[in-house]
């Protein structure tokens, strides 16, 4: 796609998933923001209901997204999803989402 544009350095990622989807790569990652063990059962069982991660985006209202202002309803993108990103770290994801990952190595080997 770089050549489309004429920019040998741009790298579209194009995901199915939101953002969201990613902080489920490691569900007790949520316990930076709730100490509710049962808010954290509910996103476990959401993530081992799926293959990956990346996989969790089957309609608009079970987006990822969706899914986490059901179970935290005052979620915030920014701030929650930050802390819980951070706390997950980008390893965990990149091994729990394979088209993260091919996104970021392309990146690295430029």
């Amino acid at each position: 796609m770089s050549i489309d544009i004429g920019q040998v350095n741009c790298f579209f990622n194009l995901i199915i998933h939101e953002f969201e989807g990613l902080l489920f790569s490691k569900p007790n990652a949520f316990k930076a923001i709730t100490n509710n063990n049962n808010l954290i059962k509910k996103v476990i069982k959401i993530r081992s209901s799926f293959k990956t991660p990346e996989h969790i985006n089957n309609s608009a209202k079970t987006a990822p997204s969706k899914r986490l202002a059901r179970i935290f309803p005052k979620y915030a993108k920014v701030r929650n999803g930050t802390i819980v990103s951070k706390e997950t770290g980008i390893e965990v994801m990149m091994k729990e989402c394979r088209h993260l990952a091919e996104w970021i190595y392309k990146i690295k080997e430029f």
